[in-house]
């Protein structure tokens, strides 16, 4: 989309997004560093901005020494996972930190509806950011309340899968054979061949690697 005709309104919206955060005192957690120039080059108060980083660890380790009072980070990261960090922040710091997602075009469904129901404040697509959206996410995001994108928030249903057929998925996914996932998972073959049974019939896959396939998409595994 060319937003050549929408650059006033683009600046415009920079400058209201930092009225509405007012004072509020920020980490950022964003997958990669030019991104992360970015941002930080465009908040109108840098000063605010209290600490910045590209990984999971490193971002979290932030929150806990700094205790800011938003923490906005991207789903995915140069290493490791922004719904998992939402989810750490949100155990260990659940009243003192606020949280904003921004959700990239191949996010993981499931990690990111289990940082929802952690309680994650705000959730947007990227794909938002420019249209106004950004703006209603960080109003109620810094006014208490709760943001999250349509997208996320319908009741559309994952397949139910138990522990142990999660486990004998990820084996699959590695190219393990029935034999070597029992032997890992300490099962029987036939246990085995029920859970993988189990898993076409749930992923509605005709086979094994069609199964790992529609579990990636679905965010079911890594």
């Amino acid at each position: 989309m060319d937003f050549t005709p929408h650059l006033g309104q683009l600046r415009s919206n920079v400058i209201r997004a930092g009225e509405m955060m007012g004072s509020s005192t920020l980490v950022v957690c964003v997958r990669s560093r030019s991104l992360l120039a970015c941002l930080i080059g465009l908040h109108p108060r840098p000063a605010q901005i209290l600490g910045a980083a590209t990984t999971e660890t490193e971002g979290l380790g932030l929150v806990a020494s700094l205790h800011p009072d938003l923490l906005v980070v991207t789903d995915r990261l140069e290493k490791g996972c922004g719904a998992s960090l939402v989810v750490a922040v949100k155990q260990h710091h659940p009243a003192a930190t606020r949280t904003l997602m921004l959700v990239g075009p191949d996010h993981r469904p499931n990690r990111i509806r289990k940082a929802i129901a952690a309680g994650c404040d705000g959730v947007l697509l990227e794909s938002r950011v420019g249209q106004g959206a950004e703006l209603t996410a960080i109003r109620s995001v810094c006014e208490g309340g709760r943001y999250i994108d349509g997208s996320f928030n319908s009741r559309q249903s994952l397949p139910c899968l138990s522990t142990r057929e999660t486990e004998v998925l990820n084996r699959l996914a590695m190219g393990e054979t029935n034999g070597t996932i029992a032997m890992r998972l300490v099962l029987s073959i036939d246990t085995v061949k029920s859970h993988i049974r189990n898993l076409l019939v749930k992923l509605q896959a005709q086979d094994r690697a069609h199964a790992v396939a529609i579990a990636l998409r679905l965010g079911l595994i890594d």
